[in-house]
């Protein structure tokens, strides 16, 4: 059974729920949903979860780009850097299939570890905009859509937050259009990395539907 007892499967549901909530509010919901797959569900494979993880995420914030989309606004720019944010994504899911599993499930961790701590040590890191031009730079968004797009298909959890951060830190978004600029290019990272873990079935639908839902 893919739940064995009871309180895995409330883990899980209590999981996701926080992490859905959070994302929709500040992002970063990652960093509680990943985790409790990865602890409730220790003996399912890591792509399976990683994929589960993004099926999972991606309901949320389709909701969360619409309405966005609708009472923000989107510069242009952003929607070009899709395209970076999905194929980064891509690459990033397909080299998860490459590396040895005795290599993946440590390097997971350490990254787990190190996002944690780069969240709690620099917690006002990308709070403050530094404009940079009156228009947003198109490269500087693909390069960091690009960037961002393969960690989140090789790992994830965080994405939306860093995305953020580094549109204000580094491009000089507004903190509330760079919150809407990211929710746009995490869908896309999400959908990029889809594409890979679907035609795999790396995918637990039992686990991730329920979640999305």
């Amino acid at each position: 059974m893919l739940m064995e007892t009871w309180w895995q499967g409330g883990a899980v549901a209590v999981a996701g729920f926080a992490a859905g909530t959070i994302d929709a509010i500040a992002g970063g919901g990652g960093l509680i949903q990943f985790p409790a797959l990865l602890l409730t569900l220790p003996a399912q494979p890591l792509p399976a979860l990683l994929g589960t993880n993004k099926l999972a995420s991606i309901a949320g914030t389709s909701m969360a780009v619409g309405q966005y989309v609708q009472k923000v606004g989107i510069p242009r720019p952003i929607w070009w850097g899709t395209i970076a944010a999905a194929l980064g994504s891509y690459i990033g899911a397909r080299l998860t299939d490459s590396l040895p599993v005795a290599w993946l499930r440590p390097l997971i961790l350490v990254l787990l570890l190190g996002v944690w701590l780069f969240t709690a040590l620099r917690p006002r890191f990308g709070l403050t905009a530094q404009p940079k031009s009156s228009q947003p730079q198109i490269w500087g968004i693909g390069a960091i859509a690009l960037t961002l797009g393969f960690y989140d298909g090789f790992f994830g959890p965080g994405t939306g937050t860093f995305l953020t951060f580094a549109l204000v830190g580094f491009l000089g978004f507004d903190f509330l259009q760079a919150t809407a600029a990211a929710k746009l290019l995490n869908w896309a990272t999400n959908f990029g990395a889809l594409l890979h873990f679907v035609p795999r079935h790396q995918i637990l639908y039992l686990v991730a539907l329920p979640i999305a839902l």
